[in-house]
């Protein structure tokens, strides 16, 4: 400014103007790049700002477009201190500053036709509804006199706000209207509200006390939820419906009054209740040591008791037939429980994170177990599953760490994903004979069980069922299953050995990844296809079979197996995935049996002592594959020669083929169950190899081949 007031004083008044216009001209390049907007009719939207916040004056026009309309959230994050809306704006979308957590002020430019703002706070224009209160606002506030409406959110996270006085003359709130207002300790209701709507103080930490008034008919929906502060609460009798979840997490609230008469509710020594006391519909969160569940009541609402976190015992009579989902959720002080013999499901998430719960009885009457209902009981040490389940859902016992040992009873046919993920303490699991499926990841990461039986009715395993399980020696499976799914035996680092059934059609992506100690794999006649890193990491694997109906061997296949020495791939392969046998530092020979197949890149990478060998009559080969050397395998028995036969009373046979090969004589005894043993290793060269055998007249039977080594 002091170097344009100097050019004004040498210059005059012509030389200003045009220097006003040069930098006036910058900023369309400057202000449009500070928005995200979209057009409509020939006005503008804006959705986003990625300006340098501040105060900041949003401009009435955007690419010689007139901004009509500000998008819900389109400031989400910034760092405004200020904002001056103009008067082109004809709408602005819910919670459009949230998250401008510095925001002091917002101020509407007169005239406009649709908004205001008092005090830096935004309103309708009439000032009937109040529409959004700055989140960096510090102190108490007083709605003014007049506004009969406050919009959804318009104090969502306004965390400065310490107080709020709300006239007479307001009859509606919107939702989460002071949600996340996490240092309100102090709210005045109207006389003529009659709904508290859903999320409205939802998460108000520091909200201790709140009178409702007389007129008030229905609270909605997690109203109160995780009001860390609030001690009590009193409703009018005129109250005649409640949200669920309204006071979750309320862990001060100690007591929950309801004013009688009252023709939907009650409570009794501060428990909530429907009106006949049938149903308990709500434990305080702050209710301390033991509780006897009243003999009237039938059922235990959705979430009854979540997070009555210094409840150490609970009751609970005969007449109980229904427990809702998480009626127990988070009642981490719970340490025993006893389910009366009335009760024949056990609910979705019934005890979920009850920390301390170190023991369970469930009747006989029991038949079906729900998804997740002990999930992270990590106290849990005895639990016995009666006969009469039939039924186990997802996670039910996820990351219960301390039990040892579970029994599955035959009339259950499936265990969920997830049943006993993370539960490391388990060590012996007896599955039951009625169980066909195994669900994904159903023993992922059991890393203390050492013995698992796999009854004859299993058809499938799914997706990462044995993941992780690092101290599994072996397993065994039934001639029964069809299917493994996509890593199920991954990072089992103790398997040491594994016969595969011969049904197995489908071994799914990564199943023995990293099982570091897997020395051996028989893989049956019906796989068709090595999928992607089946036995990558396998750092221990010698010995593979591939059955002759495999056409694909997928992407590192066998990526980083150390010790293999040799494999024989079948004719029938046409395609070799990327890096399938990188890196198996001991690879000497790799012998296919059929045309040259489609290769990926980097197939024998690292691979430098390999050599590729190819039967005659076979199509593609040349001198390299895959970068590596390509050998015609030819060696045959000479049967017509001088040498085959009996010689100084040995039997022998000349073998010719391409000098440099090296071929192994292996003899068995019997064809019907033939077990070959290598006799002797030769290299050709140019003239015939003699073999012969001084040990052929101890046998009445003998039988030889040549084999590669």
């Amino acid at each position: 400014m002091t170097r344009l007031r100097t050019m004004v004083g040498r210059f005059g008044t012509t030389c200003t103007t045009r220097l006003l216009a040069l930098l006036l001209l910058t900023m369309p390049t400057l202000v449009p790049a500070q928005y995200t907007y979209t057009t409509n009719s020939g006005t503008i939207t804006i959705t986003g700002y990625s300006g340098p916040g501040g105060d900041v004056i949003i401009p009435s026009a955007l690419d010689d477009l007139p901004v009509a309309s500000i998008g819900s959230m389109a400031f989400y994050g910034s760092d405004l201190t200020g904002v001056t809306i103009p008067s082109s704006v004809t709408d602005i979308g819910t919670a459009a500053f949230f998250g401008c957590s510095d925001l002091t002020s917002i101020t509407v430019a007169p005239p406009n036709a649709f908004y205001s703002s008092v005090d830096g706070v935004l309103f309708n224009q009439s000032q009937t509804t109040l529409l959004e209160y700055p989140e960096g606002k510090v102190g108490e506030y007083t709605i003014p006199d007049g506004v009969n409406g406050i919009e959804t959110r318009a104090f969502d996270s306004c965390t400065s706000l310490t107080g709020v006085t709300v006239p007479d003359s307001v009859t509606m709130l919107g939702d989460a209207v002071f949600q996340s207002c996490t240092n309100l300790t102090r709210v005045t209701l109207p006389n003529g509200l009659t709904n508290v709507p859903n999320y409205a103080f939802f998460f108000c930490a520091s909200l201790s006390s709140l009178v409702i008034s007389t007129n008030v008919t229905s609270i909605g929906r997690s109203a109160f939820e995780s009001c860390l502060s609030l001690t009590n609460l009193t409703f009018p009798n005129s109250v005649t419906n409640l949200g669920t979840a309204v006071f979750f997490g309320c862990t001060a609230l100690t007591a929950i009054t309801m004013t009688p008469p009252n023709l939907f509710y009650s409570s009794v020594d501060g428990v909530l209740f429907n009106q006949n006391q049938t149903v308990l519909l709500q434990c305080p969160g702050g209710k301390v040591g033991e509780y006897i569940i009243p003999n009237s009541v039938g059922s235990i609402a959705y979430r009854g008791f979540d997070s009555c976190s210094f409840l150490t015992s609970i009751t609970i009579p005969d007449s109980v037939t229904n427990i809702g989902d998480a009626a127990f959720q988070s009642c981490t002080a719970l340490n025993n429980l006893t389910l009366p013999s009335s009760v024949t499901h056990i609910a979705n998430y019934a005890f979920f994170s009850c920390t301390s719960l170190t023991n369970v009885t469930i009747p006989d009457s029991v038949s079906t177990i729900g998804n997740y209902p002990f999930q992270f009981c990590r106290s849990l040490v005895n639990l016995t599953i009666p006969v009469s389940v039939t039924n186990i859902g997802d996670g039910a016992f996820w990351s219960c760490t301390n039990l040892t040992n579970i029994d599955i009873p035959n009339g259950v046919t499936e265990l969920g994903n997830f049943t006993f993920a993370y539960c490391t303490g388990l060590t012996n699991v007896t599955i039951g004979s009625g169980v066909t499926r195994i669900g994904d990841e159903t023993f992922h990461n059991c890393s203390s069980l050492t013995s698992v039986t796999v009854p004859a009715s299993v058809t499938q395993i799914g997706d990462a069922s044995f993941r992780g399980c690092s101290r599994l020696p072996s397993v065994t499976l039934p001639p029964s299953v069809t299917q493994i799914g996509d890593s199920a035996f991954r990072d089992c680092t103790a398997l040491t050995d594994v016969t595969l059934p011969i049904s197995l059609t489908t071994l799914g992506d990564r199943g023995f990844y990293n099982c570091t100690n897997l020395t051996r794999v028989t893989l049956p006649d019906g796989i068709t296809r090595i999928g992607s890193f089946t036995f990558s990491y396998c750092t221990s694997l010698t010995n593979v079979t591939l059955p002759n109906a495999v056409t694909i061997i997928g992407d590192g296949g066998f990526y980083q197996c150390t010790t293999l020495g040799r494999i024989t791939i079948p004719s029938g392969v046409t395609d070799i995935g990327y890096r399938a046998f990188d890196s198996c530092s001991n690879l000497t020979e790799v012998l296919f049996q059929g045309d040259a197949p489609t290769l990926g890149l980097y197939v024998f990478e690292s691979d430098g002592d390999a050599t590729i060998y190819y039967l005659a009559g076979n199509t593609g080969w040349g001198p390299t594959f895959g970068g590596r050397p390509a050998v015609l395998w030819n060696p045959q028995v000479e049967i017509v020669a001088a040498s085959l036969g009996v010689r100084t009373n040995q039997l022998g046979f000349a073998i010719t083929g391409t000098s440099g090969l090296v071929v192994v004589v292996e003899a068995c005894t019997n064809l019907g169950n033939p077990i070959w043993t290598p006799l002797q290793t030769n290299t050709l060269g140019n003239d015939p190899l003699y073999f012969s055998d001084p040990q052929w007249t101890i046998f009445p039977d003998r039988f030889y081949r040549i084999h590669s080594p």
